[in-house]
């Protein structure tokens, strides 16, 4: 599967969560738990992910923060978390906060896991309008479950044609 075939590929995916759920962001992340260096993103908003790499933001994300807490608690088991739960404690988390919506992510959730080798983590969110975004994906969870397993196989064969090139 070539990186254009993937990225197309999710692309479909995200836009068959905008239909259903009206999803205007996604960020998707399969890395190998002993080698970070085996890792495949994808995430549809450049900007944000640019500012968040280049910024090294992941440092005051509050969700973040809260994201790593809970997996520890849950020993690697799935979490999700509605991002609406989550108040920044400082300055520097809310300045985290405030440039994702500047960019118009809102009303988010967050899910993760950590099954023997790898480790998936994923993000989306939708427009400040749609404030039942959370609610709207968990009461019609099958397209949902059918389209993040699409979204984990994808990212599987991307992540195995990636270590084949090495």
């Amino acid at each position: 599967m070539t990186e254009d075939i993937a990225d197309f590929s999710f692309y479909s995916i995200l836009n068959q969560l905008q239909i259903s759920y009206g999803c205007s962001y996604m960020y998707f992340s399969l890395e190998e738990i002993k080698n970070h260096s085996n890792r495949y993103v994808f995430q549809s908003n450049p900007d944000w992910f640019n500012e968040y790499t280049s910024n090294n933001l992941s440092k005051d994300c509050p969700l973040m923060v809260y994201g790593q807490n809970l997996m520890k608690r849950n020993h690697g088991n799935i979490i999700i978390f509605n991002w609406n739960i989550i108040s920044p404690e400082n300055i520097k988390q809310r300045n985290v906060m405030d440039a994702r919506k500047d960019l118009g992510l809102f009303h988010g959730f967050s899910a993760s896991v950590e099954k023997e080798t790898h480790k998936i983590m994923c993000g989306f969110a939708t427009k400040e309008k749609n404030s039942h975004f959370f609610q709207k994906i968990f009461s019609n969870i099958s397209v949902f479950k059918e389209n993040f397993l699409n979204l984990h196989k994808i990212a599987t064969n991307r992540l195995i044609l990636t270590q084949g090139k090495k």
